[in-house]
């Protein structure tokens, strides 16, 4: 893990942990369990082994309410290395739709 996980709550009760690794694989995992709920890989994120080109910050979640409860959009920064050239290096951000979440 590179940077802090995110906590989403709905009523002050946590529903979702959001954390993301260096190698750009994005999970969330049940806060009450910790078991793992979903992962998906930032797509185009190519980590090239080196710590300074991993991500450069941690999920940030917003929450929206939805008619049935509610919809969390999660945000990552980080840095794309095209594998054919290791020197070309592009800031992206990242962007996850999760309705289920931990609940």
């Amino acid at each position: 893990i590179m940077a802090p996980p995110a906590v989403a709550a709905s009523g002050g009760v946590p529903v979702a942990v959001y954390a993301v690794g260096r190698e750009g694989l994005l999970a969330c995992l049940n806060p009450h369990t910790g078991k793992v709920v979903w992962q998906k890989q930032l797509p185009g994120y190519t980590w090239s082994g080196k710590d300074e080109d991993g991500v450069l910050s941690g999920p940030t979640v917003v929450t929206t309410p939805t008619a049935t409860g509610s919809k969390r959009t999660v945000y990552v920064g980080g840095m794309t290395v095209d594998p054919n050239n290791p020197a070309k290096k592009t800031a992206a951000v990242f962007r996850f739709d999760d309705e289920v979440g931990g609940e």
